[in-house]
């Protein structure tokens, strides 16, 4: 899978390759309030965005914010369900290994699998949102509200969801107890990360312990010390497992960069920058004059 070496060394040339102003950027988590995503730069498109900043431009792209160099065009390469690959990996679950080996559509795998198994009639979207949502340890209320629908189908979604999935929900639960216990989770590279919300649970949970009590015995404030409890843990399991998975796409992506960099020097394409943006795309730029 490669080595520490180079995962390093994608740093450095990261900084290289990227102009950065710490002033002016604009983070991921405010382009989400905005209604869009690093993603819609390899798509090439806003749709439809209801927000003010934006009403102007909402036939437009954010694609053309980004300029490539006179002679050179934007490319972007796809990775195919990069996430599910790991997650697979990391828990062995059958289905997903079998429908990789065959590859086969995996969503539409899902919801196949659903339908024959629960009676169920759930098309390939939903399937596809619930994959990627519960792959993170979503619960049924956080998945209703990303999905716009009733807390009465998120949950049989939910349920349809792990009780198809089994060995991925065993992974799951097994690998939030060890993050849990050792306090950060640890992409498959090594790469730490330290969970905070875990040490504030764990605080909480040895004050509720020495307390003594049954949760029916608890006072009024001693159960919001509970549910503070439980939510910083949940919090904290969230982090966790994106880390684990999401964090090892990420270095996955460091080490594409390097080798694509390495490829196209071999190629005599010196100019050619390699943007990593996200954990399934890589963005670099090429010359309009030649194939490469």
């Amino acid at each position: 899978y490669g080595d520490h070496r180079d995962l390093h060394l994608s740093i450095r040339r990261q900084r290289q390759m990227c102009i950065r102003d710490s002033s002016t950027a604009m983070k991921d988590t405010n382009m989400k309030k905005l209604g869009i995503n690093a993603q819609q730069v390899a798509k090439m498109i806003i749709s439809d965005s209801k927000h003010e900043f934006f009403q102007e431009f909402k036939s437009d792209s954010i694609r053309k914010a980004i300029i490539p160099p006179k002679g050179y065009i934007l490319g972007s390469l796809d990775w195919s369900a990069v996430e599910l690959r790991i997650a697979a990996h990391f828990s062995q679950e059958p289905i997903w290994l079998e429908g990789f080996r065959k590859n086969e559509d995996l969503h539409q795998k899902l919801a196949d699998t659903i339908n024959n198994k629960l009676g169920l009639n759930i098309d390939r979207t939903k399937a596809k949102n619930a994959q990627f949502n519960m792959l993170y340890a979503f619960y049924w209320s956080t998945f209703a509200e990303n999905q716009g629908i009733s807390m009465e189908e998120a949950e049989m979604l939910y349920k349809a969801f792990f009780s198809t999935v089994v060995y991925y929900d065993r992974w799951r639960e097994s690998y939030k107890k060890q993050a849990y216990t050792q306090g950060y989770s640890e992409t498959m590279y090594g790469r730490r990360r330290v969970v905070g919300s875990y040490a504030e649970a764990r605080d909480l949970q040895n004050y509720l312990k020495n307390l003594d009590k049954k949760y029916e015995n608890y006072s009024r404030e001693e159960k919001s010390l509970y549910r503070q409890y439980r939510m910083k843990r949940s919090q904290g399991d969230r982090e966790a497992i994106n880390h684990r998975v999401q964090g090892t796409c990420l270095d996955f992506m460091k080490i594409a960069g390097i080798k694509i960099c390495k490829e196209m020097a071999r190629e005599g394409l010196w100019r050619t920058d390699v943007i990593p943006m996200t954990v399934s795309y890589t963005h670099l730029t090429l010359p309009t004059n030649r194939e490469v």
